[in-house]
Protein backbone atom coordinates (compact mmCIF):
# COMPACT_ATOMS: atom_id res chain seq x y z
CA UNK A 1 0.00 0.00 0.00
CA UNK A 2 1.50 3.32 -1.08
CA UNK A 3 1.06 6.40 1.11
CA UNK A 4 2.44 9.90 1.46
CA UNK A 5 2.82 9.54 5.24
CA UNK A 6 3.86 5.98 6.13
CA UNK A 7 5.02 6.93 9.62
CA UNK A 8 1.66 8.43 10.56
CA UNK A 9 -0.26 5.58 8.94
CA UNK A 10 1.76 2.99 10.87
CA UNK A 11 1.21 4.92 14.10
CA UNK A 12 -2.53 5.08 13.39
CA UNK A 13 -2.69 1.31 13.01
CA UNK A 14 -0.59 0.71 16.14
CA UNK A 15 -1.82 3.42 18.52
CA UNK A 16 -4.91 5.05 17.05
CA UNK A 17 -5.48 8.66 16.02
CA UNK A 18 -4.04 10.26 19.17
CA UNK A 19 -0.84 8.22 18.88
CA UNK A 20 -0.58 9.16 15.20
CA UNK A 21 -0.87 12.85 16.06
CA UNK A 22 1.90 12.47 18.66
CA UNK A 23 4.13 10.65 16.17
CA UNK A 24 3.52 13.32 13.52
CA UNK A 25 4.44 16.15 15.92
CA UNK A 26 7.51 14.24 17.19
CA UNK A 27 8.66 13.63 13.60
CA UNK A 28 8.28 17.33 12.75
CA UNK A 29 10.28 18.36 15.83
CA UNK A 30 12.98 15.82 14.97
CA UNK A 31 13.19 16.99 11.36
CA UNK A 32 13.38 20.63 12.48
CA UNK A 33 16.24 19.77 14.85
CA UNK A 34 18.10 17.92 12.12
CA UNK A 35 17.74 20.83 9.70
CA UNK A 36 18.83 23.35 12.34
CA UNK A 37 21.87 21.22 13.19
CA UNK A 38 22.76 20.89 9.51
CA UNK A 39 22.61 24.64 9.02
CA UNK A 40 24.74 25.37 12.08
CA UNK A 41 27.23 22.66 11.18
CA UNK A 42 27.62 23.77 7.56
CA UNK A 43 28.19 27.37 8.59
CA UNK A 44 30.79 26.45 11.19
CA UNK A 45 32.61 24.16 8.74
CA UNK A 46 32.73 26.96 6.15
CA UNK A 47 33.97 29.42 8.78
CA UNK A 48 36.61 27.00 10.10
CA UNK A 49 37.84 26.07 6.61
CA UNK A 50 38.09 29.74 5.80
CA UNK A 51 39.98 30.47 9.02
CA UNK A 52 42.52 27.76 8.10
CA UNK A 53 42.96 29.01 4.53
CA UNK A 54 40.98 26.28 2.76
CA UNK A 55 38.03 28.53 1.81
CA UNK A 56 38.07 32.21 0.81
CA UNK A 57 39.04 34.45 3.75
CA UNK A 58 35.91 36.59 3.35
CA UNK A 59 33.92 33.78 5.01
CA UNK A 60 35.62 34.50 8.34
CA UNK A 61 34.17 38.01 8.52
CA UNK A 62 31.94 38.18 11.62
CA UNK A 63 28.95 40.38 12.24
CA UNK A 64 29.98 43.12 14.71
CA UNK A 65 26.94 42.73 16.94
CA UNK A 66 25.99 39.04 16.69
CA UNK A 67 29.48 37.57 16.16
CA UNK A 68 28.21 35.26 13.40
CA UNK A 69 29.79 34.57 9.99
CA UNK A 70 27.51 36.82 7.94
CA UNK A 71 28.75 36.07 4.43
CA UNK A 72 28.80 32.32 5.09
CA UNK A 73 25.17 32.54 6.24
CA UNK A 74 24.12 34.51 3.15
CA UNK A 75 25.93 32.16 0.74
CA UNK A 76 24.63 29.01 2.46
CA UNK A 77 21.08 30.40 2.50
CA UNK A 78 21.24 31.33 -1.18
CA UNK A 79 22.50 27.87 -2.16
CA UNK A 80 19.82 26.16 -0.05
CA UNK A 81 17.13 28.42 -1.51
CA UNK A 82 18.25 27.73 -5.08
CA UNK A 83 18.38 24.00 -4.44
CA UNK A 84 14.89 24.05 -2.91
CA UNK A 85 13.54 25.87 -5.97
CA UNK A 86 15.36 23.70 -8.49
CA UNK A 87 13.97 20.26 -7.92
CA UNK A 88 11.86 17.75 -6.13
CA UNK A 89 12.31 16.23 -2.71
CA UNK A 90 13.78 13.08 -4.24
CA UNK A 91 16.46 15.10 -6.05
CA UNK A 92 17.38 16.94 -2.85
CA UNK A 93 17.42 13.68 -0.89
CA UNK A 94 19.74 12.12 -3.48
CA UNK A 95 22.05 15.15 -3.40
CA UNK A 96 22.13 15.07 0.39
CA UNK A 97 22.87 11.34 0.46
CA UNK A 98 25.65 11.79 -2.10
CA UNK A 99 27.20 14.66 -0.14
CA UNK A 100 27.12 12.66 3.09
CA UNK A 101 28.70 9.65 1.35
CA UNK A 102 31.51 11.82 -0.03
CA UNK A 103 32.10 13.38 3.37
CA UNK A 104 32.09 10.00 5.13
CA UNK A 105 34.46 8.53 2.55
CA UNK A 106 36.84 11.46 2.92
CA UNK A 107 36.84 11.02 6.70
CA UNK A 108 37.61 7.30 6.35
CA UNK A 109 40.42 8.00 3.87
CA UNK A 110 41.84 10.73 6.12
CA UNK A 111 41.81 8.36 9.09
CA UNK A 112 43.74 5.74 7.11
CA UNK A 113 46.33 8.37 6.12
CA UNK A 114 46.62 9.80 9.62
CA UNK A 115 47.06 6.35 11.16
CA UNK A 116 49.95 5.71 8.74
CA UNK A 117 51.61 9.04 9.53
CA UNK A 118 51.07 8.82 13.31
CA UNK A 119 50.43 5.17 14.22
CA UNK A 120 50.90 5.73 17.95
CA UNK A 121 48.82 8.90 18.29
CA UNK A 122 46.73 9.08 21.43
CA UNK A 123 43.19 8.69 20.20
CA UNK A 124 40.06 6.68 20.75
CA UNK A 125 40.67 3.10 19.69
CA UNK A 126 37.77 0.77 18.95
CA UNK A 127 37.44 -2.95 18.34
CA UNK A 128 38.41 -3.73 14.77
CA UNK A 129 40.05 -0.30 14.80
CA UNK A 130 42.53 -0.75 11.91
CA UNK A 131 39.85 -2.30 9.68
CA UNK A 132 36.98 0.13 10.35
CA UNK A 133 38.04 2.90 7.93
CA UNK A 134 38.58 0.34 5.14
CA UNK A 135 35.15 -1.12 5.86
CA UNK A 136 33.69 2.40 5.74
CA UNK A 137 35.33 3.09 2.37
CA UNK A 138 34.00 -0.20 1.05
CA UNK A 139 30.50 0.68 2.27
CA UNK A 140 30.62 4.11 0.58
CA UNK A 141 31.88 2.67 -2.72
CA UNK A 142 28.94 0.24 -3.05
Amino acid sequence: MSTDSPLVQAATVLTGRSGAAFVAVAAMISIYGTIALGILFALRVAYDFSAHGDFPPCLTRLHPRFNTPVLAIVIFSAIAWLMALSGTFLLLAALTAGAVAIQYGAICAALIRLRRIQPNASALRLSWDPRLPYLGLRFVSC
